[in-house]
C-alpha cells in the first residue's frame, strides 16, 4: 500500500474547514443585501451597470460546484488504483493547488468583513476581488498544467476520475472566475465614476469594452492556443452572460446607450457560447468518444 501525503490530507481537510467558514459568513452576508448590491457599500454609489440583488444568487451555484470538488477530492484520498491513492496517481489536484484555494477562502473572509463593515471607499473593495480573481486564477493554471502531463493510457484507465476533475473542478473554477472578472468590471466602473469622477455613461462604456476584449481574446484563445487545456470549459460564457441578462432586465431603457451595449454584448456572448459547444462536439465527434481524453 503506498505512503499517504499527510501534507495532502492535511490541506484537503483545511479545504473543507474554510470552506464552511466562508459558507456561514456568506449567509449572513448575504442576508444584509439590499434590493442593489454595489461593491463600495455606499447606497448612492449605484450606475448602470450594477446589476440587482437576486443576479448574486449565482453565488449559490458557485459554491454548490466548488462544495461538489472538494468533497470529490477528499473521497481520492480514500480510493486507490494499481495501490496507489487516486489523488497520487492522477496528481492534478496538488498541495499548491488547495493551499492556493485556502488562501482564496480567506481573502473571501477578508471581502466580507469590508462588505459588513461598511467601508466608505472603492480602493479596497476593487483590490479584494482583484485578489480573489488572481488566487482563483492560479489555481486554475496550476490545474491545467497538471492535467496536461497525465499519461493518455492513465486518463483512459481513470476517465471517470478525469471527468469528475474536468466537471467538477475544470467547470467550478472557471464559473467562479468568470463572476469574478465580472465583478472587477463592476467595481471599476464604481471606482471610475465614484471616485475618479468620469462620466457615468463613459464608465459604462469602457467598461464593457473591456469586458468585450477579454471575452473575445478569451474566445479565439480556447479555439486555437488554449483548445489543449479549456476545450471542455463550458461555464465561461453562461456566467458572463447571466451577468450581463440582469443588468439588462433590471436597467433596460432604450434611450440609453449602456444599456444597448449590455444588449449586444450579451448577443455576442452567446454566439461565442453556442459557437464554443459547435467546435467543441463537431471534433468530438469526429474524432471519436475518448480520444480527446487521451490527449492528456
Amino acid at each position: 500500500m503506498a505512503k499517504q501525503d499527510v501534507c495532502f490530507i492535511i490541506l484537503a481537510v483545511l479545504t473543507m474547514v474554510s470552506f464552511v467558514v466562508v459558507q456561514v459568513v456568506s449567509g449572513i452576508t448575504m442576508s444584509r443585501c439590499e434590493k442593489h448590491w454595489n461593491f463600495t457599500n455606499r447606497s448612492n454609489d449605484d450606475t448602470d451597470l450594477n446589476p440587482p440583488g437576486w443576479a448574486f444568487s449565482i453565488w449559490f451555484v458557485i459554491y454548490m460546484w466548488q462544495a461538489a470538488w472538494i468533497i470529490y477530492v477528499l473521497t481520492t484520498i480514500c480510493r486507490q488504483c494499481c495501490g496507489k491513492p487516486i489523488y497520487q496517481l492522477l496528481n492534478v489536484v496538488t498541495s499548491p493547488f488547495l493551499a492556493i484555494f485556502i488562501v482564496n477562502q480567506l481573502l473571501s473572509l477578508g471581502f466580507f468583513y469590508i462588505y459588513i463593515m461598511q467601508m466608505d471607499e472603492t480602493v479596497t473593495p476593487m483590490l479584494s476581488v482583484f485578489s480573489l480573481w488572481v488566487t482563483v486564477l492560479l489555481c486554475l493554471i496550476i490545474y491545467h498544467y497538471q492535467m496536461a502531463a497525465v499519461p493518455p493510457k492513465l486518463a483512459c484507465q481513470l476517465r471517470k476520475d478525469v471527468t469528475c476533475l474536468i466537471v467538477l473542478v475544470q467547470n467550478g473554477l472557471a464559473m467562479y472566475l468568470s463572476w469574478l472578472t465580472v465583478a472587477d468590471m463592476l467595481v471599476l466602473n464604481s471606482f471610475a465614476v465614484y471616485t475618479v469622477g468620469v462620466p457615468m455613461t463613459m464608465s459604462s462604456c469602457l467598461t464593457l469594452t473591456l469586458l468585450a476584449v477579454i471575452v473575445t481574446v478569451y474566445f479565439f484563445l480556447e479555439l486555437t492556443l488554449w483548445r489543449k487545456y479549456v476545450r471542455y470549459t463550458f461555464t465561461t460564457y453562461p456566467t458572463v452572460m447571466w451577468g450581463l441578462m440582469a443588468i439588462t432586465v433590471d436597467k433596460w431603457d432604450p434611450q440609453n446607450p449602456t444599456s444597448i451595449y449590455v444588449l449586444v454584448l450579451l448577443l455576442v456572448v452567446s454566439v461565442y457560447f453556442f459557437a464554443k459547444i459547435g467546435v467543441t462536439f463537431g471534433r468530438r465527434s469526429a474524432k471519436g468518444k475518448y480520444a480527446a481524453l487521451q490527449q492528456y
